[in-house]
């Protein structure tokens, strides 16, 4: 049996020889080379499969095997963004931890009669357990700290690769860590389908918070939408609490609600000091006081494991995790630890901006300095736009007063411009209020500015020009207004500038 993918589709059972769906139409061959066989999973907004990749002589070598097959669903521009950057990371991994993506494994489907496409994602299909599953199969019996070390070493390679990349998982939990029959562990759901388009739709609707949580192992900052690479040590620190507990994190008999902490040591005793210090370290409550990289962790698990057994560790060979360099130090203890390792960068959060919603962006160091250039001139914009409030209130108080000032008499003047405005306001309220109404059009529009709202940019430059020109039609301009106002357009601009810099900054930057 073949099924169709078309979400249209009211009949998406068809027979294994079969092209086109019989029921609507679509093509059943996608791509030419795979074909669909079952729904492994479902959500509100995509689909995941298990599809055959039948063998041709010009393909590949991995023709003919099964693969999953991800789906978006959800047409979203950010979704899509997200999902396609997905695809480009994924397929520049080669780490045998990761699900293979090939470089033409992404592409777009049209269903037939359908205006929307659907964007679609080969993987290779991980045979095996997660670790949940795992637990279970064995009735949730602790790991060894052995088999602990082994495995924690094994998924912080995993995560070194992702993280050079300026990439982090944000989803790390047992269920999405697969255990291939040859003991080799594989990190699964990147964030696809259902963790991207979520995340999104959640960010639209509560302010920038995260849609991904995994109760018990999601950090807290995460939980306010503010993930950091740091985020992906707090869950990793859980999940290892749960295969030396057989506990989930927040299972009463070691959370501690009133003090929230995990109190997993007492669960746990075999547990050396050396291990469960740094397992403690990975979860700790604040990103700041969990490992600074991944390179930190290994060299803490080197030191624990050299202490348990010194000559095996020394001997060990020079890669790990299938051809990844091994990060484990290989220096006499006596050493500081940071100088045998030279001075890296890659896992320092890049610079960080909130977009719309709420939530950061991160920027790379040119986007960065533009971002800092764009709050410059935002800032140049709503301090010109207080000027010109000012300056109006100024100018009609000079105006009333002209008189008395010229003849030098400063009493004269303070009382007919206190006589003035009275009788102004008696004679002509509507001016007044017009002005009134002037001003607060003007401090609206550079608060707006303030809160860099590309409109008010572009209304109040429009605003002050053609009251500019209004003011040379009927010859009420002096000299000194020329290069005031030359200053006070080019402050202006340069905020219609800012304000658009910043929104494609935070905007339309891809969040990971």
């Amino acid at each position: 049996m073949v099924l169709c993918i078309s979400p249209y589709c009211n009949n998406p059972d068809n027979s294994g020889n079969s092209v086109f769906c019989a029921a609507c139409g679509s093509e059943l061959l996608l791509e030419g080379r795979y074909r669909v066989l079952k729904t492994l999973g479902q959500g509100g907004f995509g689909k995941t499969y298990e599809v055959h990749e039948v063998a041709r002589t010009t393909s590949n070598n991995h023709s003919g095997q099964l693969k999953v097959l991800k789906v978006l669903i959800d047409t979203q521009p950010k979704a899509v963004e997200l999902f396609t950057r997905e695809a480009q990371v994924l397929s520049q991994l080669d780490h045998p931890g990761i699900p293979r993506v090939e470089p033409d494994g992404y592409f777009i489907f049209w269903p037939r009669d359908s205006r929307t496409a659907l964007h679609c994602l080969i993987m290779e299909k991980v045979e095996g357990l997660n670790l949940s599953e795992y637990m279970h199969q064995r009735q949730l019996r602790p790991i060894s700290e052995q088999l602990t070390l082994e495995w924690l070493m094994q998924t912080v390679n995993i995560l070194h690769a992702v993280h050079q990349q300026h990439f982090f998982h944000r989803d790390i939990k047992p269920s999405n860590i697969m255990l291939r029959p040859d003991g080799q562990l594989v990190l699964i759901d990147f964030g696809a389908v259902r963790a991207v388009t979520q995340t999104y739709m959640a960010k639209q609707g509560m302010r920038g918070i995260t849609g991904i949580h995994s109760m018990g192992f999601t950090p807290p900052e995460q939980l306010n939408g503010q993930a950091v690479p740091q985020s992906d040590f707090f869950a990793l620190g859980r999940t290892f609490v749960y295969l030396l507990t057989g506990k989930e994190p927040a299972h009463p008999d070691i959370y501690d609600t009133y003090n929230d902490e995990c109190q997993w040591r007492q669960v746990a005793p075999s547990v050396s000091p050396m291990l469960a210090d740094l397992i403690d370290r990975l979860m700790a409550r604040l990103p700041r006081d969990r490992p600074a990289n991944t390179q930190v962790i290994v060299q803490e698990l080197a030191h624990i494991g050299q202490s348990r057994h010194p000559s095996k560790l020394r001997s060990s060979s020079s890669t790990i995790s299938g051809g990844i360099p091994n990060l484990s130090p290989t220096y006499p203890l006596s050493l500081p630890l940071q100088e045998e390792i030279p001075p890296t960068d890659i896992y320092q959060p890049p610079p960080i901006a909130p977009n719309s919603s709420g939530a950061p962006n991160l920027l790379e160091p040119e986007q960065a300095n533009a971002l800092k250039l764009a709050n410059k001139n935002i800032k140049m914009a709503w301090v010109a736009g207080i000027v010109l409030g000012v300056l109006r209130v100024f100018g009609v108080l000079v105006n009333l007063a002209w008189p008395a000032l010229y003849s030098r008499d400063l009493v004269s003047a303070i009382r007919r411009v206190d006589d003035l405005l009275w009788t102004s306001l008696r004679i002509n309220g509507s001016l007044w209020l017009y002005l009134l109404l002037n001003l607060c059009l003007i401090f609206s529009l550079t608060y707006g500015i303030h809160k860099k709202n590309r409109a008010c940019a572009v209304i109040i430059l429009v605003y002050y020009c053609t009251s500019l020109l209004l003011r040379l039609t009927n010859g009420n301009f002096y000299g000194l207004d020329i290069p005031l106002s030359g200053l006070l357009i080019y402050c202006f601009v340069q905020g219609i500038q800012g304000t658009f810099s910043h929104y494609q900054l935070t905007t339309e930057s891809p969040h990971p």
